[in-house]
């Protein structure tokens, strides 16, 4: 089975330190969390549950505010009953998270290519990743600082949306399920605000191989 979106949240909060409660996250054990984050100067690795948290890529962007600006991506295995965790804010200030619970993935090796990107200008586009899967899960997110009024995203063309948030951070995410290999290209969301600095992430969920499946069954055939 190949990896697939299951469920996903969005938060938008403040704080020097955000606690992160994924009580209305459906998930399974064994499913990949990937969780992206969006902050003000320096933010932590998610702390104070019983995951384990790993960095995927970081970007940071300085903004019309002269404030440093970063987005990260992490990934964790869910267990049975995620406790809530604690993200680290580098200042007290607005920041913003989506938490995506993805099927059918790789848990020993989940990411199959990750990337980050900024800029000041232009629309929200989330860079290229190269799956060496041919049946990976592209996941791309983005938030784009806030404007007059606000904004909303439609998903890159070909992408399922998941999140869109109108709150200080504008921030979405949208899923494809790949059929090959190689270079994603990139994928540019598009934002019905006025252009703002922004951070846009890309991730590859790989799916978990079928080969000792495959061997199970031929065994149990055999016998």
């Amino acid at each position: 089975m190949a990896a697939a979106v299951r469920d996903s949240i969005r938060l938008n909060a403040s704080g020097s330190t955000i606690t992160v409660n994924p009580a209305t996250l459906t998930y399974q054990s064994g499913d990949v969390l990937v969780l992206f984050v969006w902050g003000y100067a320096t933010v932590g690795t998610p702390s104070g549950s019983d995951l384990t948290w790993t960095q995927r890529a970081t970007d940071d962007q300085v903004d019309t505010f002269a404030t440093n600006a970063t987005g990260r991506i992490y990934t964790a295995v869910a267990d049975a009953s995620i406790t809530s965790f604690t993200l680290s804010n580098g200042i007290a200030d607005q920041n913003a998270f989506i938490l995506i619970s993805v099927s059918g993935a790789d848990t020993a090796a989940p990411s199959d290519g990750a990337a980050a990107t900024s800029n000041s200008v232009g629309e929200p586009t989330a860079p290229s990743v190269s799956p060496a899967g041919a049946d990976s899960l592209l996941l791309c997110g983005a938030y784009s600082m806030p404007s007059a009024g606000g904004g909303t995203f439609l998903p890159p063309s070909g992408m399922a949306e998941l999140e869109d948030g109108t709150d200080f951070y504008t921030c979405t995410a949208a899923a494809l399920a790949l059929v090959a290999s190689g270079a994603t290209g990139t994928k540019a969301f598009d934002y019905s605000g006025t252009n703002m600095p922004w951070i846009a992430l890309s991730i590859a969920v790989k799916s978990a191989p079928s080969g000792g499946l495959l061997l199970l069954r031929r065994r149990n055939a055999l016998k």
